[in-house]
């Protein structure tokens, strides 16, 4: 039997070309674009998108100060530059490096390494001129082998690991141990930084949230809490936390305690602003700032704490103690300026964004 071509015969044969499903609408975007809505909702993802060029150049300003003040040689103006703060930076590049890997996100990921690599060079800039305590060689070969090792593997994963198996394997531990290093970390900065303890007691306190992710990590290997053998009481939410999540949340708190090492260095010696750069703390607030519309938005917490953080605390109070301490770097009119437009900017985007959720979607 001869069947003639027909439109239904095509659409018969060929229904997932005539009959495709509607796009997927990215997360948090209103379906109706012309929508009041919609439209902010576009808005600020392409802010976000934007946020990458501030980003990307956050560190270069400080590298190139730093390149001038060695070859001048005046060294020692590096002093003033906070490395504890620096390496924290590092980390929480590394373990959002991990995480936009594994949800295959290319733009994230490229920041992040960008990110690692700019940070691994200014540190290897104070280390080699004297600015780095007591961190010996040893201990800064095996740190910039790791970071490197993640901005490759997040890469050329298939390339350096031709069995699928050892693959895997190898990315897990390094993801986990950089994990655990991580959470370990946050609370030596935040005690010895913010609250001048001692070194006993914040190791100490590192100590105790060692224990506690390896014993997450066990519970994680073992299914302790899945086969409901042991009782975690208070740590059943911490247990079940999936682990992208918590690490998301570590580094988080990376980047907003990151200004709290250097704002405790310029106000113990304000003699060390000198060794600051205003365009790289203007150009990561800006950047922050830029994501923060996107994250207010769709209600991340997580993305808003850090965006708020990076671009109030790590800017803007940086800021502060330069306008206080060093009224050569950052003039009143400059500062205040600056103020106004910040806090100018976060105030609107709160008020707008309730405003567009408010109005009724238009038909």
């Amino acid at each position: 039997r001869v069947v003639l071509w027909s439109r239904d015969h095509h659409r018969h044969r060929f229904p997932s070309i005539l009959m495709k499903a509607a796009p997927k609408v990215p997360s948090g975007v209103a379906t109706e674009t012309n929508s009041l809505l919609g439209k902010w909702a576009v808005k600020t993802q392409s802010l976000a998108e934007l946020a990458t060029v501030p980003l990307l150049a956050v560190t270069l300003p400080q590298i190139v100060l730093n390149q001038q003040n060695i070859i001048a040689g005046n060294s020692h103006l590096l002093a003033g530059i906070s490395y504890e703060g620096y390496a924290c930076g590092c980390l929480g590049n590394m373990l959002l490096l991990s995480y936009f890997s594994a949800i295959d996100e290319p733009a994230g990921r490229n920041i992040q390494a960008i990110g690692v690599v700019n940070t691994v060079f200014l540190l290897s800039q104070l280390f080699f001129t004297g600015n780095c305590g007591d961190v010996n060689l040893l201990a800064y070969g095996l740190c910039v082998s790791v970071a490197l090792f993640g901005v490759v593997s997040a890469y050329f994963k298939k390339q350096m690991f031709a069995d699928e198996t050892m693959r895997k394997k190898t990315c897990a531990l390094y993801e986990r141990g950089v994990g655990v290093f991580g959470y370990t970390f946050v609370p030596y900065i935040l005690s010895h930084a913010l609250f001048r303890t001692s070194m006993d007691f914040s190791q100490l306190l590192s100590l105790g949230a060692f224990a506690m992710i390896s014993l997450r990590c066990a519970n994680d290997y073992f299914g302790w809490s899945e086969k409901k053998n042991v009782n975690f009481f208070a740590l059943e939410q911490f247990m079940r936390l999936k682990w992208q999540t918590l690490m998301g949340w570590t580094a988080t708190l990376l980047f907003s305690l990151l200004p709290i090492a250097q704002i405790s260095t310029s106000t113990t010696d304000p003699t060390n602003i000198a060794s600051l750069s205003l365009v790289a703390v203007v150009l990561g607030g800006a950047g922050n700032a830029l994501m923060f519309a996107r994250a207010w938005h769709i209600r991340d917490w997580c993305w808003s704490l850090g965006s708020f953080g990076g671009s109030s605390v790590g800017s803007w109070g940086v800021l502060l103690t330069m306008f206080n301490y060093g009224h050569k770097q950052v003039p009143l009119g400059v500062f205040a300026a600056l103020s106004v437009l910040h806090w100018g900017w976060v105030a609107f985007v709160i008020w707008y964004d309730d405003k567009c959720k408010k109005k009724p979607m238009s038909a």
